[in-house]
């Protein structure tokens, strides 16, 4: 698990260091970088799941290691006098949609149906008999949570723009 927070972390640090170099991180944009990191990390975890043993704890690893990013990006979107640019509330809307849908198919199956995280994964080989434990029920709650907080603040954020000329 060590090596997946560890390359994960290094995932989200390159994201960051890319949309930030790209579109630069003053006037309403610099929610875009963490936010957009965050949901990237969250979706790669993916790439750490082996569902023959229904082995998933990348997927709890992945949702703990893209928390950091998103509250970087909810500081900046809720403390940033300019508000959101028009050109960032596409791709931070975009990552906090991405975050929900995925982590609703998490939710729905993994924490109130208890089937193993991998019945979310359907191009994978999954093992239906193996059942949810521990962490895998909080991956989706944590995920849901992250998203729709981005929505809401990237929103506020919006409408701050708007008012503010």
């Amino acid at each position: 698990m060590l090596r997946a927070a560890a390359a994960l972390l290094g995932l989200g640090l390159l994201t960051l260091a890319a949309v930030l170099a790209l579109i630069g991180w003053r006037s309403g944009r610099a929610a875009v970088g963490p936010l957009l990191a965050g949901a990237m990390v969250a979706l790669a975890a993916i790439l750490g799941v082996d569902c023959r043993q229904c082995a998933t704890g990348a997927l709890y690893v992945g949702a703990l290691v893209s928390l950091p990013f998103f509250v970087v990006g909810w500081v900046t979107l809720a403390l940033d006098p300019h508000g959101l640019a028009r050109g960032a509330g596409l791709p931070v809307g975009l990552a906090g949609l991405l975050t929900c849908a995925w982590a609703g198919v998490l939710t729905a199956l993994v924490t109130f149906g208890g089937h193993c995280p991998c019945a979310a994964l359907p191009w994978l080989d999954a093992a239906p008999p193996l059942r949810a434990v521990g962490t895998d029920r909080l991956i989706g709650p944590i995920l849901l949570l992250a998203g729709a907080l981005t929505l809401l603040l990237a929103r506020h954020a919006r409408n701050r723009r708007v008012a503010g000329g």
